[in-house]
């Protein structure tokens, strides 16, 4: 089942690991369905480290996005990653694929 992992740890995340099993894997979807997911959350996760948003604080605290903060999500949205990684000089996510059920 796919997983989010901060790179520089090796573990995975809990709110989206939580929302993988709940969500979607409850729901019978796709590994490479709950993939595609996993990639929106890191966009999201590394679009906002950029600017030193820390998202499960935000979410904590019932905070929502700002409108420069969307508008520039939906300009990444358009990017391919590895645009991505250079105009942020890498990123700290990654999503990993486990082959076992």
């Amino acid at each position: 089942m796919p997983v989010l992992i901060r790179r520089a740890d090796g573990q995975p995340l809990y709110f989206p690991s939580l929302y993988t099993v709940t969500q979607l894997r409850a729901t019978h979807r796709a590994p490479a369905t709950i993939e595609q997911a996993l990639r929106s959350v890191m966009l999201l996760h590394i679009v906002l480290e950029k600017d030193g948003v820390n998202l499960d604080e935000r979410l904590r605290k019932g905070e929502i996005l700002t409108i420069a903060e969307v508008d520039q999500l939906a300009k990444y949205c358009e990017m391919k990653l590895a645009a991505i990684d250079a105009e942020v000089q890498g990123n700290n996510w990654t999503t990993t694929v486990s082959r076992e059920s």
